[in-house]
């Protein structure tokens, strides 16, 4: 009701930066995540790529939190800018538990369809990454939000797929090894909540478009 209101009264610029910046974080640890499964990085020194982005992560989203609670005109609704921050830090924290079960888990030689989620995650991050900027003007840039958003969702469904795929390969060449068949199916899993948790953020993404336009 009060939106035209809204658009007249000043906003503050610093959450735009703020959501980029957070949004690099993203692509930070997909990057890392993706280096350990392509076996680029190993997996100890990612862990500690992973831990040093999460604590800049962590520093972000507080300055966002502040901003929020701090400034009497947010660019749009604060909840809706509360459940963007919060799917973000969704989406790093299970990135990190990936990466963790991969190390742990111990898994050799890991199938091409896990690299490939590795990859997704990194493909759903940059999209994030090119969405920030254009929450400056969402009225503006509501259609390329929309193909953003769109283009997510469309990685994700190519994620369950690889997922269904490599699960049902674990069940078919199992080799009556438990150990190997747990190990691989928990890296899967862990995964397939990666790419899910990237498309909760281009969902919130899609909610402030909705909501502001």
């Amino acid at each position: 009701m009060f939106a035209w209101l809204g658009g007249l009264m000043p906003r503050e610029e610093k959450f735009f930066g703020l959501f980029e910046e957070h949004a690099g974080n993203l692509v930070s640890r997909a990057d890392a995540l993706r280096a350990l499964l392509d076996a680029r990085v190993p997996g100890e020194k990612s862990c500690e790529r992973l831990a040093e982005i999460d604590l800049q992560a962590k520093r972000t989203a507080a300055k966002v939190m502040d901003a929020v609670y701090g400034t009497f005109v947010t660019p749009f609704d604060r909840v809706d800018i509360k459940h963007l921050v919060r799917s973000i830090d969704g989406a790093l924290d299970q990135m990190r538990r990936a990466a963790r079960t991969v190390t742990v888990a111990g898994v050799e030689d890991l199938a091409p369809d896990i690299q490939s989620l590795g990859h997704i995650a990194v493909n759903c991050a940059c999209l994030v990454k090119q969405a920030a900027p254009l929450l400056s003007n969402v009225d503006k840039h509501a259609n390329e939000l929309g193909e953003i958003c769109t283009r997510i969702a469309a990685e994700n469904e190519e994620g369950e797929r690889l997922l269904d795929r490599g699960v049902a390969e674990l069940f078919r060449n199992g080799n009556g090894d438990a150990i190997a068949f747990i190990a691989s199916h928990s890296v899967y899993q862990e995964l397939g909540f990666v790419v899910s948790r990237l498309d909760q953020v281009g969902d919130q993404i899609q909610n402030i478009v909705i909501n502001h336009v």
